[in-house]
């Protein structure tokens, strides 16, 4: 019997080989996408499922709600201990630092490195494996690193590393003490830290020439800690115990605007990739089950209108004996060996697209994923879902059709089935559209943030690095009038950090004589005078700073001067948060800094709204002042004039000044690529499921247009024998498929403008929802829908009527 139903089955399909092949292709392209996204969502839920301590890992980190922030990764290094009080049953809590690249050398080796710090344990309880050390012991002491494996060999080639030292900034010698395996493709630490390639105790550090005060500050997010709860302490009381964790034990200043959280050590990855306020992996995944019901819904159809004409078929069957359930056995197994096929042609391409995609970044792409945890259950579910939904509709429907209706003339069947198509239709359109809608108005949003981020024109301002060192700062006087002496060379600024890194930070004020409990947070630039002019940000009110006056100009000596008091600059944001009436007003007032050690500062201009951090952030309120201390970054602009030649004077002039130190320098614009490389990948994903989704409903509308032409053919051949014209009957056509893309336009423009709504609102800076991406959509979707059906129609049309009424 089941032979038989199989041949059945493969003989329907054979003879509507048209129909079958879209029905194949449609889920195909869906399960494709699917699988994907499932593939991409499995690999990040598994992430460092490996560690031994997997399920008990949590992390604990910072949130300021109060400055808009809505993830974070890292904490005060305080943070451990603090958590030892609060939960005396975490006996294993560790940390890992992030302090600064440092100049490493080693046999004739010298450049910079990223140095992490971390406390003596911290390879016990994250315990990637070794391969030369205990990871028990090697930060036992001070002046030890460990290194990654690449790092060792690219420094000491392939042979035993330990007991081998390198020199650190010249004066420290560290001795390595334990080489640890490159960060597999399963760590959630690798898109965030790309290796441990130098890790040293945070003991090694405390008198090394870094200020202690990155160990000791309240506010700073410099600290990943990681603590191994115990079973019995669960996550309602972990919350419990964090409610109050601020004020008991932070600053007052600190009360009203910082939270403490924590998540599972897995969710990581989940929690700071996010896409409008969404976790990536749920997107993505919403984005593959979205283009599966497209095809799924496109599936339905198809199978729907092949099987149309085969009422009279099951009538007879019946009429003849055959029971119900086995008709609709036939069409569930019909519809189950399409999902069959699909799923086959996918899980074969799927390894030669995932191998294409991880060729452009980490293997993150693998099918190998889906084959254990829960994967293997998705994909298992899979076919009988995918045969369900696109199946039961036809099998049960025309199963129910009684023999004598059937045969009878008129019966209704046909107009009934056609409304079903005509939904289905419908939902694949506005699954099509709502796609459609959010891929363009993402991709305006980026190109408005782009454009504002345009002012800077990156392409002429050149980010020279790692100038934070006592001997490069001591000279930097002398390096930046070297510079404006250059042919090319436009203007120097020295600063904290550049536009586009994002590595300013926020610092609390009070106005003076004002409420002691008022508090305003504002970002706060570390420049020097000129940094308004390379990146040409212009003075609304007030003076420019400059270097010719000493109030222009932080130096820690002042700290010790009770009168001193520091000219900084505001922008327009921080004007009308301060609460000022307008620019000329807020001029000569005074901040008063809440942390301690500083002094106040006087207000001598206002800048425009130039946001210095990436745009995704809040609108910003910043204050601009000098603190040589904490220059990290020297800005160079340069004319467009021979830049190779401009370039090539800059590295002379560098070697001149600093010969014992490497140079490292990009254009701005590498910058701001690598902050929004991240986003442009979610864009492209997007962008990638939408035009997919047009595709599918597409292939459905060509299969669709195809049935229905074929079906009326008697009935336009009658209208042209009463005098219709070719082009009246293709008006009359189009427009019946045009009205299930018109509903689905309907349906979906809200959905979409409300979904588009919530993610703009995320942006400080933000396009408006224009009509015209509505509309544009909807146009582009109907001159698609028409498109495909105008060959069927057409031919239908032109046909003579002779050739299909001679039997009447």
């Amino acid at each position: 019997m089941t032979q038989h139903m199989i041949l059945l089955a493969l003989r329907a399909l054979a003879k509507n080989g048209l129909y079958a092949a879209l029905c194949v292709l449609s889920l195909f392209l869906g399960l494709v996408v699917f699988i994907s996204s499932l593939a991409y969502v499995e690999r990040v839920r598994t992430l460092d499922e490996g560690l031994t301590n997997y399920d008990q890992l949590y992390e604990f980190h910072s949130l300021w709600p109060a400055l808009g922030q809505q993830v974070s990764f890292g904490t005060t290094p305080r943070t451990k201990e603090i958590l030892h009080n609060r939960f005396p049953e975490i006996q294993q809590i560790t940390r890992l630092i992030n302090l600064r690249e440092m100049l490493v050398a080693s046999r004739d080796q010298q450049q910079y490195v990223q140095f992490m710090a971390a406390d003596p344990n911290f390879f016990e309880i994250i315990d990637y494996p070794f391969a030369e050390g205990d990871p028990a012991s090697a930060l036992d002491n001070p002046n030890t690193v460990v290194l990654s494996r690449s790092a060792a060999t690219e420094y000491f080639g392939d042979g035993p590393v330990l007991g081998e030292t390198i020199e650190v900034e010249g004066q420290f010698t560290f001795e390595v003490t334990g080489i640890v395996e490159d960060l597999p493709v399963t760590s959630g630490l690798l898109p965030l830290l790309e290796n441990l390639d130098f890790v040293s105790s945070i003991e090694t550090f405390r008198g090394t020439g870094l200020p202690q005060t990155r160990f000791q500050e309240w506010g700073a997010n410099r600290a990943m800690t990681i603590a191994v709860v115990p079973p019995e302490l669960s996550r309602q009381d972990i919350s419990a115990g964090l409610q109050d964790l601020v004020a008991d034990y932070w600053p007052e200043m600190y009360h009203d605007s910082l939270e403490i959280r924590f998540r599972h050590f897995g969710d990581l990855l989940s929690d700071l990739s996010m896409f409008g306020g969404v976790p990536l992996p749920n997107v993505i995944l919403g984005l593959g089950i979205a283009v599966l019901l497209v095809g799924c819904a496109n599936f339905a159809s198809l199978l729907t209108a092949q099987n149309t004409g085969r009422i009279r078929e099951m009538a007879l069957r019946k009429a003849l004996g055959s029971s119900r359930h086995l008709i609709v056995m036939q069409f569930l197994l019909e519809g189950l060996l399409i999902s069959l096929a699909a799923l086959g042609l996918a899980l074969c391409a799927l390894p030669h697209l995932f191998g294409l995609v991880n060729q452009s970044g980490p293997p993150w792409w693998d099918l190998a994923v889906l084959f254990k945890s829960q994967g293997l259950m998705w994909l298992a579910l899979l076919v009988p879902a995918v045969t369900l939904i696109g199946a039961a509709y036809p099998a049960f429907r025309f199963s129910a059709v009684h023999p004598n209706r059937a045969f009878r003339a008129g019966s209704g069947i046909a107009s009934s089935n056609s409304a079903s198509r005509g939904a289905t239709v419908v939902v694949q359109f506005t699954l099509a559209l709502i796609l459609l809608i959010a891929a363009i108005v993402v991709w305006q949003q980026q190109a408005h943030i782009e454009a504002l981020n345009a002012r800077y024109a990156q392409d002429q301002i050149v980010v020279i690095d790692r100038i934070g060192r006592e001997k490069i700062q001591a000279r930097l006087p002398l390096f930046k009038q070297q510079l404006l002496n250059t042919d090319g060379i436009v203007a120097v600024a020295a600063s904290n950090s550049v536009p586009g890194k994002g590595r300013f930070f926020t610092m609390k004020f009070r106005k003076a004589n004002s409420d002691p409990e008022t508090g305003y947070w504002l970002t706060a630039a570390m420049t020097d005078p000129d940094f308004i002019s390379v990146y040409d940000i212009e003075l609304i009110a007030g003076r420019h700073l400059s270097e010719e006056m000493a109030s222009d100009l932080a130096n820690p000596v002042e700290a010790k001067d009770e009168t001193f008091r520091l000219n900084v600059l505001i922008n327009e944001n921080a004007v009308s948060y301060l609460g000022y009436a307008s620019p000329e007003d807020a001029i000569g007032q005074i901040l008063v800094p809440t942390n301690e050690g500083y002094y106040p500062y006087v207000i001598a201009g206002v800048v425009e709204n130039a946001n210095i951090r990436p745009y995704p952030f809040q609108r910003e309120s910043t204050l601009f002042f000098g603190l040589e201390a904490a220059f990290a970054n020297v800005s160079v602009r340069i004319s467009g004039d021979n830049v190779q030649a401009t370039i090539g004077r800059l590295e002379d002039a560098w070697e001149s000044v600093y010969p014992e130190f490497p140079m490292e320098w990009k254009f701005l614009d590498e910058e701001f690529a690598a902050v929004y490389a991240s986003i442009n990948s979610a864009n492209n994903i997007l962008l990638l499921c939408c035009s997919l989704a047009l595709v599918i409903s597409s292939l459905g509308m060509f299969g669709l247009a195809g049935y229905i032409a074929e079906n009326r053919t008697k009935e336009i051949e009658v209208r042209k024998v009463m005098g219709a014209t070719v082009s009246r009957i293709m008006r009359l056509l189009i427009w019946d498929f045009s009205k299930p893309v018109i509903l689905a336009n309907l349906i979906a423009w809200p959905i979409a403008y409300l979904a588009m709504r919530s993610y703009l609102d995320g942006f400080a800076e933000r396009i408006d929802l224009s009509p015209l991406f509505f509309v544009g959509s909807g146009a582009l979707a109907l001159g698609v829908a028409w498109l495909v059906v105008a060959a069927h129609v057409w031919r239908a049309a032109q046909a003579h009527p002779a050739q299909a009424l001679r039997y009447e």
